[in-house]
């Protein structure tokens, strides 16, 4: 799997520096006012580093690393031929982070594969937001049917049921509900501007944690703003 020359960058210095922490313990002991054995400990922590290394993140990505005894740190892509070299060096014996510090946690697997999943409902709601628009220009209506919207959503999927509430008022609430537990629902709302108006305004809804229900619909009078429902916030 490829990553990005940034990625590269921040796992590599990160990595160099950790390595370097904790090596600290095999390095010289000796006062650090003493250039000589500076230099010394130095060396002995770039030889400890030398050689290659293989990274893996939480996401799955990989990549060497190789640490020369000169200071190279070079980092190499497995997937391609680019490779990246920086120079590295000891700055410190304290092996701890400052209190500052955010590590970024790779997202899970799990995590990335709900993401995907959510994906599919945003997009599918999205496009029924979109034909919603095209059909009531063309119609002066929305339309409870998938099929009349032609966007070649069915209306089960693994991941998400997918339905249609017209009010009678002009609006419209185009549905992605979750099957899994632990999935968001999504409702995209369609809406006249103004009474007798082909001009329409839309909404993409998130629920505020995961859910298999229905919402309770939005409601509208052809005056009145738009909200969400109960629940559920503008994505």
């Amino acid at each position: 799997m490829s990553i990005s020359g940034y990625t590269k960058i921040a796992i590599g210095l990160a990595l160099s520096l950790a390595l370097v922490g904790c090596n600290n313990s095999v390095a010289s002991d000796e006062d650090s006012s003493n250039a000589s054995d500076n230099s010394e400990a130095s060396s002995n922590s770039n030889d400890q580093l030398a050689g290659q290394w293989r990274v893996t993140d939480g996401s799955g990505e990989t990549a060497t690393f190789v640490f020369t005894p000169e200071g190279k740190l070079y980092i190499l892509s497995d997937t391609n031929s680019e490779t990246i070299e920086l120079d590295y060096e000891k700055i410190s014996d304290d092996p701890t982070l400052p209190q500052t510090t955010s590590i970024n946690t790779p997202p899970s697997q799990e995590s990335r594969i709900a993401k995907a999943k959510a994906a599919e409902a945003r997009n599918y709601v999205g496009s029924m937001n979109r034909a919603q628009q095209a059909f009531y220009f063309e119609n002066a209506a929305f339309t409870d049917d998938l099929q009349e919207l032609a966007v070649g959503i069915e209306s089960e999927s693994q991941n998400y049921s997918y339905s249609i509430v017209v009010n009678q008022n002009g609006l419209v609430s185009n549905l992605a509900i979750a099957k899994d537990p632990t999935l968001r629902s999504y409702v995209g709302l369609v809406y006249q501007l103004e009474p007798g108006s082909p001009v329409t305004e839309v909404i993409i809804c998130e629920s505020d944690s995961a859910t298999t229900e229905a919402p309770s619909l939005s409601t509208y009078d052809g005056n009145t703003e738009v909200n969400c429902p109960s629940g559920y916030s503008k994505f």
